[in-house]
């Protein structure tokens, strides 16, 4: 029963932190260097001990897909503005503690995770992302939403898993947004 134990904790970890089915394949940065940036569609810098992305990023216009998890990001950087056509954005595990503005500016943002992170405030400029399908912000000290979030009409999944919220603020923005899959940890009568 142990080695199962242990074989179940092993996949846990091997499993990356956003899992899709793409039509495209993702690739390092390592691999793209000299490719044409019009066929690059997906890109991960996962895992590379990061603090800054390479300017030679705005030449990969056509990209849909960044993934910089699992890095020491603390802010990102403005040549982002580059990438009209990103539509995921995966940040999870880095140092930010302030939600990345230039992510407001990307009009075709579906999916944004950002997880694991010490981000302690949702901006207002969040009404922005108006493609925005699902936000990831679990296990990050959010102390409550903006009004201009609930103004998201595509939004679908909001995961809020390690949020501290009380129960009547989790009723509050259930109530508010009742379309919305709301992925909640138990509310925590504590916090009132």
């Amino acid at each position: 029963m142990c080695l199962w134990l242990m074989i179940f904790l092993l996949s846990i970890e091997l499993t990356p932190a956003y899992t899709q089915t793409t039509d495209f394949p993702i690739y390092k940065w390592g691999e793209v260097l000299q490719a044409n940036p019009d066929t690059i569609f997906g890109l991960s810098f996962s895992k590379e001990k990061r603090a800054e992305l390479p300017v030679e990023l705005t030449r990969f216009s056509h990209l849909r897909l960044l993934d910089i998890s699992k890095n020491k990001f603390v802010v990102l950087p403005d040549l982002l503005d580059s990438l009209k056509n990103l539509e995921v954005f995966i940040a999870s595990k880095n140092d930010f503690t302030w939600f990345p503005l230039i992510l407001t500016r990307l009009s075709k943002l579906k999916k944004i995770i950002i997880n694991r992170n010490n981000i302690e405030q949702i901006p207002d400029l969040i009404q922005n992302c108006k493609s925005l399908e699902k936000l990831d912000l679990s296990d990050n000290p959010i102390g409550n939403v903006p009004n201009s979030f609930f103004t998201l009409q595509r939004l679908k999944v909001v995961d809020f898993t390690g949020v501290r919220f009380g129960p009547r603020y989790q009723t509050y923005i259930k109530n508010m947004r009742p379309d919305i899959e709301w992925i909640l940890d138990p509310p925590c009568d504590c916090m009132e």
